[in-house]
């Protein structure tokens, strides 16, 4: 008898233990399924990338129990419109604006007004970061990081050609107009997702149309018809071609090997995202544009490129994995290790350490504003070759006067 109370008491035992045990492995299981986060990545630009590659890699070295699934659009039969609808593809977003407005229009898109309220990136970024994540008065997104365009010169270089050393963006026309009439070709280095006529058009955009105007009418081709001001840009670069400032011969791609000519002096003038300003921080000859002041615009300043914004989809479900990782990635102390690796930030504190060409560069982010928002990224992605068509046949000295019509009719066939 008491052998039998032995047994049974030694099964409630084990009873009771399998139970707990398997009550903490489903808590396991479950803790460990919720420390997950899908990061969808709506990006090609090896620039951007490498900057999402850095805080990733971070966020990994100090959150090792959390697993990052890194989903790439890699150009796919599906859009990234396609994938978000289906859901379950991301807990965040890192994409274009232009993909962004299409997003919103499909309702597919959280309002992250809170996100910067708990965050205080509004106080903490620049506003050129924050008002490329804004359409209309609700924040969508946060710029990843700024690629301001700054045109570079070799000092010795320019003196040979005769011309003043530039100290504003007056004196830069003299100098390209010089570049022009013996056809020497300007490098231009670029994000990407971008082509130099692009850049052309959207830096002649900024004093011309309000991003508003665009955003406004974003995809809908009546709407574009009415507008006239994207014509003035077409007919301002005209203007400069029939100057002699500038022609099909004026610019050519550029890469890192660019920046190496211009400390050579092969090249007088390079235009490049700011990218390599530490391989120009000991060359005493190379000299950046600092005044961009043009006519009654005191405050001018150069393109600011902000290809990536992190957005967060309206039906993604991990919200408290999300909530940690964009308080880390927008940290000042993540934004001052990534200053350290030779980037410029979005964040005002983080850039405060920079000397030389790189103060200068953080400078000009400092004084942008939404105005500076590229036009190409309040356009639908499906307009950008055909404007570049257009100024590819401008530069050629073959103007229409209706360069903006076509574009719109060869959009919208």
């Amino acid at each position: 008898m008491v052998k039998q109370r032995r047994l049974i008491y030694l099964l409630v035992l084990l009873l009771v233990f399998s139970t707990a045990g398997c009550k903490k492995k489903e808590s396991s299981e479950k803790s460990g399924k919720e420390k997950s986060l899908s990061i969808y990545i709506d990006i090609k630009d090896k620039y951007a990338l490498n900057v999402v590659k850095f805080f990733t890699e971070e966020y990994k070295k100090e959150n090792s129990q959390v697993k990052l699934n890194l989903n790439n659009a890699l150009g796919g039969s599906s859009s990234v419109v396609e994938d978000i609808n289906k859901g379950g593809e991301a807990d965040i977003l890192l994409t274009s604006r232009n993909s962004m407005i299409d997003l919103i229009q499909k309702g597919l898109l959280s309002d992250m007004t809170s996100v910067y309220e708990k965050n205080k990136i509004d106080d903490n970024y620049y506003s050129i970061m924050t008002a490329y994540g804004r359409v209309g008065d609700k924040h969508y997104g946060i710029g990843l990081i700024p690629f301001p365009v700054e045109v570079y010169y070799n000092k010795d270089a320019v003196s040979k050609l005769g011309v003043p050393i530039p100290s504003n963006i007056k004196d830069m026309a003299a100098v390209m107009k010089k570049l022009s009439s013996s056809s020497t070709r300007i490098p231009v280095v670029v994000t990407e997702d971008l082509d130099i006529n692009s850049l052309l058009f959207s830096s002649f955009a900024m004093g011309i149309i309000k991003p508003q105007e665009l955003e406004n009418v974003y995809d809908n081709k009546n709407s574009y018809k009415s507008l006239k001001s994207p014509q003035t840009i077409f007919d301002e670069i005209s203007t400069m071609v029939g100057s002699g400032t500038i022609n099909k011969n004026s610019f050519e791609l550029g890469n890192e090997n660019s920046i190496n000519g211009l400390t050579k002096g092969t090249y007088p003038i390079v235009i490049s995202i700011a990218n390599f300003n530490d391989m120009l921080k000991d060359a005493a000859n190379i000299g950046v544009i600092n005044d961009y002041s043009l006519g009654n615009n005191s405050n001018a300043v150069p393109p600011i490129i902000v290809n990536t914004v992190m957005c967060t989809p309206a039906n993604g479900k991990n919200q408290e994995e999300v909530a940690k990782f964009i308080k880390f990635m927008y940290s000042e102390d993540t934004q001052k290790k990534l200053v350290k690796k030779g980037f410029i930030s979005g964040n005002k504190k983080a850039n405060a350490s920079l000397l030389n060409l790189s103060k200068t560069t953080a400078e000009h982010i400092g004084k942008a504003d939404d105005k500076n928002i590229l036009a190409i990224y309040n356009l639908p992605k499906k307009i950008q070759s055909s404007i570049s068509a257009k100024i590819d046949n401008i530069l050629s000295g073959k103007s229409t006067k209706k360069e903006w019509e076509e574009v719109i009719d060869e959009a919208y066939k």
